[in-house]
């Protein structure tokens, strides 16, 4: 049976609707759950007021010059926060999402995947961004993933010219290495398509117009990772990003790149992705490519390491074992697979035509008449975040420019909403030396000598219940100025 080609608009725009909302009603959750956000922002002022600071620009006690690995990304929230508060960040992304989402639906539709399976598996894709789905750069990270690959499996498949391909990498890559770190992805992704073309090489496979399909590969390749040294720190950024990446005290540590598990929901949205991508993988065993083995076997693992990466196993692989799904059931003669694909037809002619368009500006107006009206908050309001410590914090002028030994998780908070302009840590701990992060923990566990670490900060704002406050209240250094059920803040009488 040949399935008709159809644009899809109208589903693509339900789905970018369903993503849109779904992230823009986590707002709580998102905006005020979780404070790298609001940090993010703290220093996109600082780069606009002042260029690249030649010390942490938020940290006291810094002298180097930090890499601000996601610098443009801050500037952009930063702008937009001071032009419509968080609620421009939430909506910009939100929409971003959207796009994401409904991107995949229409490149699969584009690719004559029948209706029904590319929106169960757009829908799957929707659920694979749910483990780590909150606004920090790493957003842009799945789109320009999901965007790289869609170009080069154009260009590898004879679809689009590698010219343009060229112009639209070598674009992608410069503005990805100065927005987010999981550029590296980038370069990973062009390298498994050079694998592929050195196989398709040794095959006397593949030459299009006279131009080995591995000499292109291996240009965009090499340019591509020339490319991204073209940023503030230059080579600087990509050590900076390998010795992040391989500190095990850090990784250990942040619940980002621990395994999934049920706790977190991580788990079953894990699962849930595996068994929409192996079975027809596996089913069409003998046409898959060698990209894409390489992909799903590395993504795969990945993701069973880290919950950070659950979203790029959903973005770049479900359009694939869509597409294998799909050839499936054209090969195929039982009675399902007619039902699937007939009735699906039947929606594709019903759809073609319809824009569906109206559905976007209702969702922007719905956004905008909640947050207008004052229904729904956008800001430093949720139930994490210590607004009542954060107001007595900013009457009290005689603290202000002390340091302070700050909540992990709450410092962004303090940075954005109060007068405070350095804290001793905060919760992007690629920012600062790992030794203060050691600090916090063994203050935490209230090690030998965790009061000379922190002998010259004056006061700590810290979270009730925290390990680091009961250490702090056991101590008689350090006297209770505040308290309430979400946070306590001390003043230190020990100081030298």
């Amino acid at each position: 049976m040949i399935i008709t080609k159809s644009t899809g608009l109208n589903f693509t725009s339900l789905l970018w609707c369903l993503a849109f909302l779904i992230v823009f009603f986590m707002a709580s959750e998102m905006v005020s759950g979780d404070s790298d956000l609001v940090l993010h922002i703290a220093y996109g002022n600082a780069i606009i007021d002042n260029g690249f600071p030649p010390n942490d620009p938020l940290l006291s006690g810094v002298t180097e010059a930090p890499i601000l690995q996601e610098w443009l990304f801050e500037i952009v929230v930063a702008k937009l926060d001071s032009l419509f508060g968080l609620t421009g960040p939430l909506i910009v992304f939100a929409a971003l999402m959207g796009s994401l989402v409904g991107g995949l639906y229409h490149r699969m539709r584009t690719k004559n995947i029948c209706m029904w399976v590319a929106m169960l598996y757009g829908v799957i894709a929707l659920l694979s961004l749910r483990p780590h789905l909150v606004i920090r750069p790493h957003l842009i990270s799945w789109v320009a993933a999901g965007l790289l690959f869609m170009l080069l499996e154009d260009w590898y498949e004879g679809r689009r010219s590698f010219k343009s391909t060229s112009i639209a990498v070598f674009a992608i890559m410069i503005s990805w290495a100065n927005l987010h770190g999981g550029f590296l992805l980038g370069l990973v992704i062009m390298a498994v398509f050079a694998v592929d073309a050195v196989v398709d090489k040794l095959k006397n496979k593949i030459e299009d117009k006279g131009k080995p399909k591995l000499l292109e590969a291996s240009i965009l390749l090499a340019v591509s990772a020339f490319i991204t040294l073209l940023n503030p720190w230059g080579w600087d950024l990509h050590q900076h990003l390998v010795s992040f990446l391989t500190n095990s005290f850090i990784v250990s540590g942040t619940s980002d790149f621990q395994p999934p598990g049920f706790t977190e929901q991580t788990l079953p949205a894990l699962l849930i992705v595996l068994c929409f991508v192996w079975p027809p993988l596996l089913v069409r065993f003998s046409h898959v490519r060698l990209t894409q083995w390489l992909l799903a076997l590395g993504l795969s693992i990945s993701a069973c390491i880290s919950v950070r990466n659950i979203p790029f196993l959903g973005i770049l692989m479900l359009p694939i074992a869509a597409t294998h799904l799909q050839q499936w059931l054209i090969a195929s003669t039982n009675k399902i697979s007619n039902v699937v694909l007939t009735s699906s037809k039947r929606m594709e002619d019903d759809e073609e035509g319809k824009t569906g368009s109206l559905w976007i500006v209702l969702s922007l107006i719905l956004s905008s008449v909640l947050v207008g009206s004052g229904i729904m908050k956008v800001g430093l309001t949720g139930k994490t975040v210590p607004s009542a410590a954060i107001e007595w914090v900013e009457e009290q002028d005689n603290l202000h420019q002390l340091p302070v030994f700050a909540d992990y998780l709450a410092a962004g908070y303090l940075l954005y909403a109060t007068p405070v302009e350095r804290v001793y840590l905060h919760a992007l701990n690629a920012n600062y030396p790992v030794d203060r992060l050691q600090t916090w923990v063994r203050v935490g566990n209230g090690e030998p000598g965790w009061k000379n670490d922190i002998q010259n900060l004056k006061w700590a704002f810290l979270l009730s219940g925290s390990l680091q406050a009961d250490t702090l209240t056991q101590s008689s250094c350090w006297q209770v100025l505040y308290s309430d059920d979400m946070a306590t803040i001390f003043q230190n009488d020990c100081t030298i």
